[in-house]
């Protein structure tokens, strides 16, 4: 009877010590994710500085704002030779300026 409470304890004690991990190793993901994105957004308005016009709003409202943004990247991601060209294109440009002559000044 009271090995069987110590197996329970430390079965609950073992239980909350996954769960903690698990919610430690989502939490660095998404920082992770969340700096991943933060660079790309810089990246974007870098070189689309248009996209800088776009004044984000309440939810619904960003949904019509970012619209044509969208459509944009959506018809990108899914024309594959485009892609491929413009990924050729990029790999090119590097390695003809590898010092970075080709980056545009923040």
């Amino acid at each position: 009877m009271f090995g069987l409470a110590i197996c329970k304890a430390w079965t609950k004690i073992a239980e909350q010590k996954q769960l903690l991990r698990q919610r430690s190793e989502k939490e660095a993901q998404n920082r992770k994710n969340q700096r991943r994105n933060y660079i790309i957004g810089e990246l974007v308005s870098k070189y689309f500085p248009d996209v800088l016009d776009l004044e984000p709003g309440t939810q619904d409202e960003n949904i019509a704002i970012f619209k044509q943004l969208e459509a944009f990247l959506y018809i990108l991601s899914i024309d594959y030779d485009l892609t491929k060209k413009l990924q050729e294109r990029a790999d090119q440009v590097i390695l003809e300026n590898s010092d970075g002559t080709w980056r545009v000044p923040m």
